[in-house]
């Protein structure tokens, strides 16, 4: 006689169900999820056309890695493609719970560790301390330098991302609110297009007895 607090068992997996393989990885607590397998393909000639096409077509793996029960709000996700770059080792879509980002800094150190590892980039000669992998993102190729001991990651991972500049200035817009003002006044690119907020607080003071 089965004990009225047994597990119930779970129906047999549906062989036509599209299974996703990941590694989990996190970066000092921030966390990627990187597919392996399983995403159907992502169509396009170059990687902004790629998410352009995840976006309008695939934006249910998204939310099967990034939403719960399997994801959480804070989670990150990488799907990785071929680059048309041909200096890029490999190129990334990057998934969040709101939708696709251009760069991310906590997901390319993982990246790095993670192509040396998986064998996504040559193996670096014998004696080599620092291993470079470049990253194709949708802000550019972004460059991991890996530190390794005998072809695999060691240690700390730094990374060179792409030029930052300024667009545009004088363009301002007064954002004030009582006790503080504000004026957008640049349109800059780091990693994406922003604009750069100029913030001046002003405090009252009241006599103290």
């Amino acid at each position: 006689m089965e004990s009225a607090l047994a597990v119930p068992r779970l129906p047999p997996h549906d062989p036509g169900t599209p299974v996703l393989s990941v590694v989990d990885m996190h970066t000092g607590g921030e966390p990627l999820r990187i597919v392996l397998a399983g995403c159907p393909e992502v169509s396009g000639p170059t990687l902004l056309a790629k998410r352009r096409y995840m976006r309008q077509h695939l934006d249910h793996v998204r939310r099967r890695l990034m939403f719960e029960p399997r994801g959480h709000r804070d989670m990150y996700g990488a799907v990785l493609v071929p680059s048309e770059l041909p200096d890029a080792h490999l190129g990334v879509l990057f998934l969040h719970n709101e939708g696709y980002s251009s760069m991310c800094g906590h997901a390319v150190l993982a990246l790095g560790r993670f192509a040396l590892d998986f064998g996504l980039v040559p193996a670096p000669p014998a004696g080599t301390r620092e291993a470079r992998v470049n990253i194709h993102c949708p802000c550019g190729l972004v460059t991991a330098f890996v530190a390794c001991e005998d072809g695999r990651s060691h240690g700390p991972v730094r990374f060179h991302s792409v030029p930052a500049f300024v667009l545009a200035t004088g363009n301002g817009r007064d954002l004030s609110s009582p006790g503080q003002s504000c004026n957008r006044d640049a349109t800059n690119y780091i990693n994406g297009f922003s604009g750069l907020e100029l913030w001046q607080l002003t405090y009252s003071a009241n006599p103290c007895n």
